[in-house]
C-alpha cells in the first residue's frame, strides 16, 4: 500500500522542504565536563626477574698498583707582584640604553606571562576539568539552550584535542609558533596576554565560527576546558532557574556561551550541518584542518524526490490534525515505504527528524520552551518539539 500517498490524500502535501547543506552527524555527539577526580599515583612496576634501584655513585680511589699520579702539578701560590694584568675586552655600553631596553623587555615578558597564567586559570586550573560523555537519552531530556551548550562543548573539545595532539607531535621544546595570520587572529580575539604556547588553529576556528565574545578570556581556558560549560553550569540554563550559589562568573559565562551556540547552531542545523561540517565545507583551510565531510549525501537536505518525501513526512507527522489517524501501523508503513522506495533506513529518518527539531528549537534564543514546529505565520497547528520526540523518536516507537 502507498502509505505516503495515503497520507498525502488525507492531509495534503505540506511544506517543509529541505535545504541543501552538509550531512547531519551519524550520531548526536555530546560531551560535558565535570571536575576530574584526583588519580592515585600508580604503584611502581616490579620486574619478574630482578629490581633495579638508583643509588648515589661512589668515587673509587685509584689502585696503588696502577702507578696512578696527577698529570701535572697545579701551583696555587699567588702571582708575583709584577705580573701583567689581564686585558678587559668588554666594550663600553652606550649610556645604559641597551641595559634599559633589555630590562624593559624582560619586565614586559614577565608581566605578560603572569597575566596569561592568571587569565588561563580564571575558571579553573589546567587538568581540573575532563570531558564526560552524555547518553542520548540524557541529552534529549535537556532543554534547547542546554543542548546547544553541549553541542558547542563537543565541537570545542574535539578541536582542542586535535590541536594539542598535533602540536605535541610537531613542536620542539621552546619552538615558537610560526604562523603570523594565526597569531594576529589570537591577538585580535584575546589580546596580547590571552594567547597560548600551543598552536591551536582548529580551536580558534570553532570559537570564531560560534561568534563568542572572547574579550577578557584566554585561549588556554578553552584548551584546558575550564571555560566550557560544566554539568553544574547546565542547571543555570534551565528555564526559570534561580541563580545558584557559587561563582557568578561561571554562570554568566554559561549563559553567553549557550546564547552564541544557539544562534550559530540554528543556522548550521537548518541545512543539515554540524558545527564542524560547516567549517569543513566553508573554506579550503577548514577542510585541511578538520578533514573532508563524512558524506556528501545529506539525507533529507539535498534536492530530489527522496528528500522531498522526507520533508513531507516530517510535516505530516508534525501537524496536530494528523495525530488521531496516525496509528502505529500507519507510522510503520510510512517508514517501510521510505526504506523500500528510497533506501532510507529508520535510523536515517530519525536523524533527519531530530536535526529538524533542534534547528527549530535553537531559533528560539529566549530560552522559552513554548515552541511549535509550524514556524512563524503558519496557519496550521503543530506539535511542540518535545511532543514530537515523545511520539515518534522515543525508544521502541
Amino acid at each position: 500500500m502507498d502509505f505516503l500517498g495515503f497520507l498525502r490524500g488525507l492531509f495534503g502535501g505540506g511544506g517543509g522542504g529541505g535545504q541543501s547543506a552538509p550531512a547531519p552527524p551519524a550520531q548526536i555527539p555530546a560531551s560535558i565536563r565535570r571536575p576530574a577526580e584526583q588519580q592515585a599515583p600508580a604503584a611502581p612496576q616490579r620486574s619478574q626477574s630482578f629490581q633495579t634501584i638508583a643509588a648515589p655513585r661512589q668515587e673509587q680511589a685509584p689502585s696503588q698498583d696502577q702507578g696512578w699520579a696527577p698529570f701535572r702539578q697545579i701551583n696555587f701560590s699567588p702571582p708575583p707582584a709584577n705580573a701583567p694584568q689581564p686585558v678587559n675586552f668588554q666594550a663600553p655600553l652606550p649610556d645604559g640604553f641597551s641595559v634599559t631596553r633589555g630590562q624593559e623587555e624582560a619586565k614586559k615578558q614577565v608581566e605578560t606571562k603572569k597575566a596569561r597564567e592568571e587569565k588561563s586559570e580564571f575558571f579553573g586550573a589546567a587538568g581540573e576539568y575532563a570531558p564526560e560523555q552524555m547518553s542520548v537519552d540524557a541529552y534529549l531530556q535537556l532543554e534547547p539552550r542546554q543542548r546547544a551548550a553541549v553541542d558547542a562543548n563537543t565541537a570545542l573539545v574535539q578541536a582542542a584535542e586535535q590541536d594539542i595532539a598535533s602540536w605535541a607531535k610537531s613542536s620542539v621544546a621552546g619552538k615558537p609558533i610560526d604562523d603570523k595570520d594565526y597569531l594576529n587572529q589570537v591577538n585580535q580575539s584575546f589580546g596580547e596576554a590571552g594567547g597560548s604556547d600551543t598552536y591551536a588553529p582548529r580551536t580558534m576556528a570553532v570559537l570564531q565560527d560560534l561568534g563568542l565574545n572572547l574579550d577578557g578570556r584566554d585561549l588556554d581556558q578553552y584548551l584546558n576546558r575550564s571555560a566550557l560549560v560544566t554539568a553544574s553550569d547546565l542547571d543555570t540554563l534551565r528555564t526559570g532557574a534561580e541563580p545558584v550559589s557559587g561563582d557568578a562568573s561561571r554562570q554568566n559565562n554559561a549563559v553567553a556561551f549557550s546564547s552564541a551556540a544557539s544562534n550559530r547552531l540554528s543556522e548550521t542545523l537548518a541545512s543539515g550541518q554540524t558545527l564542524l561540517d560547516s567549517l569543513r565545507t566553508g573554506s579550503e583551510q577548514g577542510a585541511q584542518l578538520f578533514g573532508a565531510p563524512a558524506s556528501a549525501d545529506r539525507v533529507g537536505f539535498a534536492q530530489g524526490e527522496r528528500d522531498a518525501d522526507l520533508a513531507q513526512a516530517f510535516d505530516i507527522l508534525s501537524q496536530t490534525r494528523s495525530q488521531q489517524d496516525l496509528t502505529p501501523e500507519t507510522i510503520g508503513g510510512l517508514y517501510t515505504e521510505l526504506q523500500e522506495k528510497h533506501g532510507v533506513t529508520p535510523n536515517e529518518v530519525a536523524q533527519y527528524f531530530e536535526t529538524r527539531l533542534q534547528a527549530n528549537e535553537y531559533l528560539n534564543t529566549s530560552g522559552d520552551t513554548d515552541v511549535t514546529l509550524g514556524g512563524v505565520g503558519s496557519s496550521l497547528e503543530y506539535l511542540a518539539p518535545q511532543d514530537f520526540r515523545s511520539k515518534f523518536l522515543t525508544r521502541g516507537a
